[in-house]
């Protein structure tokens, strides 16, 4: 995907979010929340060392 395409969608995607219900806006928002605990999370995990 080019750095234009990317942009489109990017843009897109804001357009949508920006119509949707406080409600619906709300659910997202909370899923990207715990996306981004559960990213964080598993960076701070130590490495398991295999033999």
């Amino acid at each position: 995907m080019s750095k234009d395409e990317r942009k489109e969608t990017v843009e897109r995607i804001a357009e949508k979010f920006a119509s949707l219900q406080d409600n619906e806006k709300s659910f997202i928002a909370g899923y990207m929340a715990r996306a981004e605990e559960e990213c964080a999370a598993r960076k701070k995990e130590p490495a398991v060392a295999t033999a």
